[in-house]
């Protein structure tokens, strides 16, 4: 799990998102990686 203060567009890294103090919050072990968000997710948050 990460946290974050904040996202914005980033011109400067190939995601195009970049995450303002990112920090891990936790490890899930109960979830596998394939129900992880991918980057669409942190796009429409950026709407």
């Amino acid at each position: 799990e990460v946290a974050f203060e904040g996202l914005q567009r980033s011109t400067r890294h190939k995601s195009g998102v970049a995450m303002r103090f990112p920090r891990i919050n936790r490890i899930r072990w109960d979830k596998p990686s394939r129900e992880a968000d991918e980057l669409p997710t942190l796009e429409r948050m950026l709407d």
